[in-house]
This record gives structure tokens, C-alpha cells and sequence, in this order.
């Protein structure tokens, strides 16, 4: 970003960012049930559309400022056009930002703290993060839980090989862009794929489900056909100014927001499962057995199946394991190794995260695949002793209860780095 962009205390120069807004469409009453908020960068510059303007900060270290005026434009216009809790306000934000505060800028606590008052904010989170920065996403999701925020996963259908990891984020609201989806895949088989992936999400959670992109009575029609209740696109209208009086919102405005799903990093996936299933009790040639089993399983998938795995320390990933979960990484869409230890990258395509000496995890051998159509979760608990690593005895839960495979998978990938 040039000089005349930034400040010297590090916030942005007055103006260089505006919002513009699209209204969110009941698809069978008509009605207005929301506005998007997008931002808009210098006008007629090559900062305009939204993402060079976030591209450009995040090269130049000022991704949580500019993410923050982009929020800032959007509760302010909105604020300034009369929005009121009966009409959703869309803001995208950038997962790793959700923590963090402007800098140089005093008037964002009280703007946020009279949109909180006087809005009904629904949070847009980039389902394009979700492989590269799951950990960034699942805790993002929860921190916008945790003020209140509906929670919209953006995007989605724009990357297939993601649809597994949407349980982790259990979103409120599932955006699915139709037009991306058919460009990712051959047409209607790929359609297809995206659409059966997400209402499985739907049947578990309740999720809404917004098409976007829509521009014509065929892309409507066809929105309504993978089960959109909501839309928006320009068969609607092109982005500009709210309205003076926006028009009473429609009765679905209010999405239900899932308050119980959220993460825990401290969670051992074995105390988890073992409240909902009986553990019984077995030696690590039997877990070997099953472990591989469920890797079979993730092999057979392919694109589509994430593993994460816990494997208590470092030296339990090594030789044919190692070479396994290499295999395994170049298939499946995401493979995650968890122990004492570990690496950032501890095999080639292979996310590692080390566990910190009071983690629950250490006394722990876990396996999660998830996928659309298939979940299963073999999670032990190390009776100690003396006995090598071969010869050591665990209690163990296997289960393909999805939501049980769900819990694990969370309380895994919070942990990730």
C-alpha cells in the first residue's frame, strides 16, 4: 500500500475505505431480509474491488486495519441508513483479524459497541481459509459466537475438496456460489457433489442455505432446486447506497445462530467420546489394526477426506507411518499429525502441531476421518506402565457416530498451528 494510504501511527488515511450494499432475498416471499456489506477501496484506483484492497494489505503487515475500516464502513453506513435488528447486516471479515483491534483509531470500540446494540451482524467467514487455516477459522467462528454474531461460511463450492471440513465450522448460514461451483467441477455432476455435501451440513445443523451470484430466472430456479431459501445476486440489483427507508424485512431474517457449536482447545477427544460410548480395553497391536483401517478408509475417498491424528509423541511418526500419512496427504484434502514433539511439517503435505507438556493429548492415540459420506473416530487413552510402545494396553472408543467423529474432529483441529 502507498504511503499516502497509511498513517504514521500505522491506521489508514481518511476515506480509503467505503462500503456498498446488496440486498439478501427470501426466495419465496421476495422480500428483503438483508444487505451485504462490500467494501470498496479508493474509487477508480486499482485498490477498488475488495480483494486487491485485502491482498495489498496483507503484503504490506496492515491486513487487521484495513480489515477493521472495512467493518467500520459497514456498521457505520449501515447505522447512518436506519438499519435495525429486524434486518441482517452481512460483514466479511478476515479470520485472522477477528481478534485483533484497529490501530491508530479510537472511534471503533464505540462504533462496534452501538452496531452490537443496534444491529443484527452476520459474520462472513472465507470457506477458501478452511484448508490452508483451519485452526484460524474453526477459532474465528467461535470468537464471533462468543460476541453474539451469526456465523456465514462465504464461498463455498469455489474449492470441493473443502465440503469435508464444514462440520468444523458448523456454520449458522452456508453461502453457496453457484456459478463458482459449476467453473470448479464438470457442470452438473460437480453441482451435484457440492450440493449433497452441503445438506448433509443442513440436515445435521439446520444451516441456512444463500445462493449468490444469481443474475437470472434459470439461476433462480436452479438456487431453489439445491434448496436456497435465501439469495442475492443482480437480478436483484447491482451494490450501492442502503436505501433512505429500508423496506421491512422479511420473516426469514433471523438466522438461527448455533451457540453449542463451538470448539474446545482443551478437549481430549477420549473424555469426549468415552461419556457417549462404553471404552473397552485392548493392546496397540488391536489399535494398529483398526487405525489402518480408517486410514483405508480416508485412501479410498481421496479428495473430499481429512485424517487428523494424534499420535502422543514425535518418534510414533516415523517409517511406514511416516510414509502412510505422506501417501495419505497426497490424496485427501487434509492430513494433520498431533503429538510432542511434532513439527509444523512433519512429512511432505502433512500438517504437524506439537502439544504443549499439560496437554491431555500426550496420553492419547487418535484417528478422525471425516468426509461428506463418512465419518469414523477411533480415540485411546494409554493405560501406562512400563510396556514399549508395542506392547502397551489403551481404553478406546471406535464409533462412526457422526457427530460423535465431529466433536473429535473440533477438538483436533483447534489444536492446529
Amino acid at each position: 500500500m502507498s504511503r499516502s494510504e497509511t498513517k504514521r501511527d500505522g491506521g489508514l488515511a481518511p476515506g480509503l475505505v467505503s462500503a456498498v450494499y446488496q440486498p439478501v432475498i427470501d426466495l419465496d416471499s421476495g422480500g428483503v431480509v438483508g444487505y451485504e456489506a462490500l467494501a470498496r477501496g479508493p474509487q477508480g484506483g486499482e485498490l477498488e474491488r475488495p480483494d486487491a484492497l485485502l491482498s495489498a494489505a496483507r503484503r504490506a503487515g496492515l491486513l487487521a486495519q484495513v480489515d477493521w475500516e472495512c467493518r467500520l464502513a459497514a456498521v457505520s453506513g449501515a447505522l447512518d441508513a436506519g438499519l435495525d435488528r429486524s434486518t441482517t447486516l452481512f460483514v466479511n471479515v478476515e479470520p485472522e483479524s477477528v481478534h485483533r483491534s484497529p490501530a491508530g483509531d479510537g472511534r471503533a470500540p464505540e462504533l462496534w459497541r452501538r452496531a452490537e446494540e443496534s444491529l443484527s451482524v452476520a459474520v462472513e467467514l472465507p470457506a477458501t481459509a478452511l484448508r490452508a487455516r483451519p485452526r484460524e477459522l474453526v477459532r474465528a467462528a467461535d470468537a464471533c459466537r462468543d460476541r453474539g454474531w451469526t456465523v456465514v461460511l462465504d464461498d463455498v463450492g469455489a474449492d470441493r475438496d473443502s465440503l469435508a471440513l464444514l462440520p468444523l465450522v458448523a456454520p449458522d448460514a452456508i453461502k453457496l456460489d453457484l456459478r463458482a461451483a459449476r467453473r470448479g467441477g464438470a457442470g452438473a455432476p460437480a453441482l451435484a457433489e457440492i450440493a449433497t455435501a452441503v445438506w448433509a451440513e443442513q440436515e445435521r445443523t439446520g444451516s441456512a442455505l444463500v445462493a449468490e451470484g444469481i443474475e437470472t430466472e434459470q439461476e433462480l430456479e436452479e438456487a431453489q432446486g439445491v434448496g436456497a431459501t435465501l439469495g442475492q445476486g443482480w437480478l436483484w440489483g447491482r451494490p450501492g447506497a442502503l436505501p433512505g427507508e429500508p423496506a421491512a424485512a422479511a420473516a426469514a431474517a433471523a438466522l438461527e445462530q448455533h451457540r453449542e457449536q463451538r470448539s474446545d482447545p482443551a478437549a481430549s477427544p477420549f473424555a469426549l467420546l468415552s461419556e457417549a460410548r462404553d471404552a473397552r480395553e485392548g493392546g496397540a497391536a488391536l489399535l494398529r489394526s483398526l487405525s489402518r483401517h480408517l486410514e483405508r478408509a480416508a485412501a479410498g475417498i481421496g479428495a473430499g477426506a481429512i485424517v487428523l491424528a494424534a499420535l502422543q509423541s514425535a518418534d510414533r511418526f516415523a517409517g511406514a507411518t511416516r510414509a502412510r500419512y505422506r501417501a495419505l496427504a497426497s490424496d485427501t484434502t487434509l492430513v494433520a499429525v498431533l503429538g510432542a514433539g511434532v513439527g509444523a511439517q512433519p512429512a511432505v503435505g502433512v500438517v504437524g502441531a506439537d502439544l504443549t507438556a499439560d496437554d491431555p493429548l500426550r496420553e492419547e492415540w487418535c484417528v478422525v476421518v471425516l468426509a461428506p459420506r463418512f465419518a469414523g473416530a477411533l480415540v485411546a487413552r494409554d493405560l501406562g506402565g512400563d510396556a514399549p510402545p508395542r506392547d502397551r494396553r489403551y481404553r478406546y472408543v471406535l464409533t462412526h457416530d457422526r457427530a460423535l467423529v465431529i466433536a473429535a474432529a473440533r477438538a483436533l483441529a483447534a489444536r492446529l498451528g
